[in-house]
């Protein structure tokens, strides 16, 4: 049996990474060719997996020596040197997925001349691909694993409440979400601000839409949005829901899943709204899967417009090939392939 430990924010802000990580121990958990255990490294603590920041290391060494394999999933990229280190030092077979490349030039080149004594590197996209050029050891796999019935928890009754009252008043929902809100570039990362915009048209012109954006945890900029919404009486055309709160519930709920992000790597919200079936719209940013209504990135007019013009009522969804894939069968052959 080959043992791997994965390293990443099992615990902390609920986005990509801790989705993906927290699924694939799950889809592997009754495997018998392949044991995970985990280590870590998000700001929450964890009861489950020894915990990085808190500099747990007696129990962070017990696991490293005790497996043969360390898969990295962390996007810190201090982190992610520090642990290809330890597994150079110890002797194990080294994984590094990368959930994104949003790096500085210089963490760029430092990342490189670690990345390239690694075993295997997963990139979730074309595009961190075609930049590494470390072609003898990088593939390409997108991070989606599907969504169990652990995901799908009860809506919380402020949203289930929402939902069916703009519902019994004709209005089509549309979906959209994030881990925590920040600005890249000097801009909004995910695209709140492009969601209110439309609201506000929505609004003047009484157009039977509504947006549900979900955060798990607060911070200055989410609570200055709120502010703005209650401030200009936005309240029945975006509801901004800030906690925990099932995002695949919700994909079920809705008409529209939007991902309206300024910079990504391979979205999980996206396909996951292509794996329920869903009409889903997202910012052309970067290479989205078959399918996907595209719009102009951090253009809320052009957003408004493709809202407009697509129905949900008349959408002929796309072959899911995901529901297809036997995901442990896959797993389980890359771990045991290195």
């Amino acid at each position: 049996m080959t043992k791997v430990l994965i390293f990443g924010p099992f615990e902390g802000v609920l986005g990509g990474v801790n989705i993906h990580i927290n699924r694939l121990v799950q889809l592997l958990k009754n495997s018998s060719e392949v044991k995970l255990s985990g280590i870590n490294d998000g700001r929450a603590v964890s009861l489950i997996y020894p915990n990085f920041r808190k500099l747990e290391l007696k129990k962070i060494y017990k696991l490293i020596i005790q497996n043969d394999c360390f898969h990295i999933n962390t996007s810190n990229w201090l982190l992610m040197i520090v642990y290809i280190v330890n597994g150079k030092i110890f002797n194990k077979k080294i994984i590094v997925t990368l959930h994104s490349w949003g790096y500085s030039e210089l963490q760029k080149k430092f990342l490189k001349v670690f990345l390239k004594r690694c075993d295997k590197i997963i990139s979730v996209n074309n595009s961190i691909r075609d930049e590494l050029r470390i072609d003898n050891k990088i593939v390409v796999k997108h991070a989606f694993l599907p969504p169990t019935k652990l995901d799908e928890y009860p809506l919380p009754d402020t949203i289930i409440s929402e939902i069916r009252k703009q519902k019994s008043k004709g209005k089509k929902i549309i979906a959209s979400n994030s881990g925590q809100l920040f600005i890249y570039k000097s801009q909004d990362l995910y695209g709140l601000d492009l969601c209110i915009e439309c609201a506000r048209t929505f609004k003047s012109k009484k157009e039977p839409y509504f947006i549900i954006f979900l955060v798990s945890q607060s911070n200055e900029l989410s609570s200055k949005y709120l502010q703005t919404i209650n401030n200009e009486g936005l309240e029945e055309y975006i509801l901004f829901y800030v906690g925990i709160a099932s995002f695949p519930s919700l994909i079920i709920e809705s008409d529209i899943i939007l991902r309206p992000t300024n910079k990504d790597g391979d979205s999980i919200t996206v396909r996951e709204g292509i794996y329920y079936n869903k009409l889903v719209l997202a910012s052309n940013v970067t290479k989205r899967p078959e399918g996907v209504k595209l719009f102009n990135n951090r253009d809320w007019k052009d957003l408004y417009n493709k809202i407009k013009s697509i129905n949900p009522d008349k959408y002929n969804s796309i072959k899911v090939e995901s529901r297809k894939i036997d995901f442990q069968l896959e797993y389980e052959e890359l771990y045991k392939s290195i």
